[in-house]
């Protein structure tokens, strides 16, 4: 007598953390000046590419209490193509905004007025991906901060002044090892090579030259 075998349960597939169930607070194209100035706007809902929010979106806003609407439970915080220059009450402001910003793991900055990475960034130990692209990063040591960002795994920079520095991919590559994704661009082997290449090269100058003072 054969026995029917039982249909093995299908794998849900992971889904990545940063945001298709709730949507992300949206502040771009807000003419913000500092981080704090979002507080007084409405997110945007419906973006500047797109006529019509998602029928998501709408659910969940006519769903909810004006009082949950107080604190947002999304992981992402947009605030692109804005004039922040200087990130001071990034941390506030998020504590005012969401509901849990220590679980923020999406943060868009882009197109801003920043001259540097602020310390604030890594007040999101669960940031997965970081956009800083369009600004005017001028200190490439700036990137060694993100290092401590342990789960970060996409990173854009690029349209910084440190963009135009030679080494500037592998330099990148080198001090934040766990990335897969910088500069819209998979992090290859043959980058993870070069950067490891490169950062020999560097500690062997510096040995030199310490030498040499010496």
């Amino acid at each position: 007598m054969s026995m029917i075998k039982a249909k093995p349960t299908p794998r849900t597939p992971a889904v990545d953390c940063t945001n298709e169930i709730i949507p992300p607070l949206d502040f771009s194209f807000c003419r913000l000046t500092a981080v704090e100035d979002a507080l007084e706007e409405e997110p945007r809902i419906v973006s500047p590419i797109r006529e019509k929010p998602r029928k998501l979106e709408e659910e969940l806003l006519n769903e909810s209490s004006e009082e949950d609407r107080r604190k947002s439970k999304s992981r992402c915080l947009r605030l692109h193509n804005n004039a922040i220059a200087d990130l001071s009450t990034l941390i506030s402001s998020a504590d005012k905004l969401f509901e849990h910003p220590k679980e923020i793991g999406w943060l868009d900055l882009s197109f801003n007025e920043l001259t540097s990475i602020d310390d604030a960034i890594l007040d999101f130990e669960n940031l997965r991906i970081l956009y800083l692209h369009g600004n005017a990063i001028a200190n490439i040591d700036d990137v060694k901060k993100l290092a401590n960002l342990p789960h970060l795994r996409k990173l854009c920079l690029h349209g910084n002044q440190i963009e135009s520095i030679k080494g500037y991919r592998q330099f990148v590559l080198a001090h934040i090892p766990q990335l897969l994704e910088f500069d819209f661009s998979n992090v290859t082997k043959t980058d993870r090579a070069s950067a490891s290449a490169w950062a020999r090269i560097m500690s062997t100058k510096k040995k030199g030259k310490k030498s040499r003072e010496d």
